[in-house]
């Protein structure tokens, strides 16, 4: 491309020549027909090359792909020394500005966040079962994650506020001066809550650099890049809790969405769960959207999994959840089957695929069975049809009504 260019720009600049024009003339001439030449240079040169692009988590300020930020708010970190220096100016619970300064060691962030992740060499296809076994271990050795089914993993969230909750503790510090000695548990925790849902909301990358961090910016990672998405703002949300005594806190694993409830009294119009005779009211840390403490926000669906927060001790998983949930105008629906012989089994209410059953039972499961399809749905009747690749299983009319889990069985 460059010689073929070169040989024309030759001809041109001979032409001219024989033309005899006036020097003014020859001389644009010559910088026009020289910058259509360095512009084909470049053309040529990006079509040549190919630049290898580095998915990272580490921004340090820039904004992620998806990125939303209330007009209100304001986020700035610089760096000053050895200092990353952060001041966020958010809207607190009773809608007052405030204004959050703090510095943060830019060693102690850097080696925090790359200790979080797992090796892309993890991720290798394995065909033998040496390499699954293998696998498996280096797996277990990796004390942020855990499995959560066969085959998957996740992030360990226990351990992840054990490990991280150091960065959260100026912000506890703020809150407690801001509040002052005679706050409420409900005030600590709504002051809390909005100081998180203000955060600006981006969703951060699968990778930092060679780790696989499952979407998910620890504390540190999160302040010094000034964004997060619903987990990565749960792990901030539920450090800082941490540090007050008496605020017990639940995390509850949904199909595409991590959610929290904290156990405090009920009062008008907030959306709960109870878990025995202990109630849990809902807090959305996601943001950008100031949700109120005690309502759930539309990412919210049926709950698989609760596991408690506690600090220095294992997490303890359940195969079923066993609550209630309590919702204004809804109530739960819980879809399963004991037909072996249909392959899958597409559910719809009113028309409308709400999801599928896979997994027969031998027996009757108990409400929000892990296995079992669940709905949340307002109150009301609906329109129940069941269908196989063989055709219609079942139909009929079922109820829903406010505050109650129904157990229906698909069956012939």
């Amino acid at each position: 491309m460059i010689a073929i260019l070169s040989y024309y720009f030759f001809k041109l600049f001979n032409w001219v020549n024989l033309k005899k024009p006036n020097h003014q003339s020859l001389h644009v001439f010559v910088i026009l027909s020289y910058c259509i030449l360095m512009s084909g240079l470049v053309q040529a040169c990006k079509s040549s090359l190919e630049i290898p692009k580095i998915e990272t988590a580490v921004f340090l300020g820039n904004k992620a792909n998806t990125y939303s930020k209330n007009p209100h708010v304001s986020y700035n970190m610089t760096q000053k020394g050895n200092k990353y220096r952060i001041a966020y100016k958010f809207a607190d619970h009773n809608e007052q500005i405030q204004t959050f300064n703090t510095q943060l060691n830019i060693n102690s962030v850097q080696k925090a966040i790359n200790d979080f992740g797992l090796p892309k060499q993890l991720f290798r296809p394995q065909y033998v079962t040496a390499g699954f076994q293998s696998t498996d271990n280096e797996i277990k050795g990796l004390t942020a994650w855990e499995y959560s089914a066969k085959n998957k993993v996740r992030p360990n969230i226990n351990k992840l506020v054990k490990a991280y909750r150091d960065f959260a503790k100026p912000i506890a510090a703020f809150t407690a001066k801001t509040l002052g000695t005679n706050a409420t548990k409900r005030e600590i925790v709504d002051f809390v809550l909005k100081f998180c849902q203000d955060i600006p909301f981006g969703v951060p990358p699968s990778y930092n650099q060679n780790l696989h961090i499952g979407g998910l910016l620890t504390p540190p990672h999160l302040l010094v890049n000034g964004y997060g998405d619903c987990d990565s703002k749960v792990v901030l949300f539920t450090s800082i809790l941490s540090f007050f005594d008496e605020i017990n806190t639940v995390l509850l694993y949904m199909p595409n969405h991590l959610g929290v409830a904290i156990k405090l009294p009920v009062i008008e119009n907030d959306e709960f769960i109870k878990i025995g005779d202990e109630e849990f009211v809902i807090a959305e840390p996601t943001g950008p959207i100031r949700l109120p403490l005690g309502k759930k926000g539309k990412e919210h669906g049926p709950i698989k999994e609760i596991v408690s927060i506690s600090i220095g001790k294992e997490l303890q998983r359940k195969t079923s959840v066993e609550h209630s949930e309590h919702f204004i105008h809804t109530g739960s629906i819980t879809f399963w089957t004991d037909i072996k012989d249909e392959g899958e089994i597409e559910v719809f209410l009113n028309n409308t695929q709400i999801g599928k059953l896979d997994i027969s039972f031998d027996q009757k499961p108990e409400c929000r069975n892990i296995n079992a399809l669940v709905v949340d749905k307002e109150i009301g009747y609906y329109q129940l049809e069941a269908k196989s690749k063989k055709g219609s299983i079942w139909s009929g009319t079922i109820t829903v009504k406010s505050n109650t889990c129904k157990l229906v069985r698909i069956g012939h």
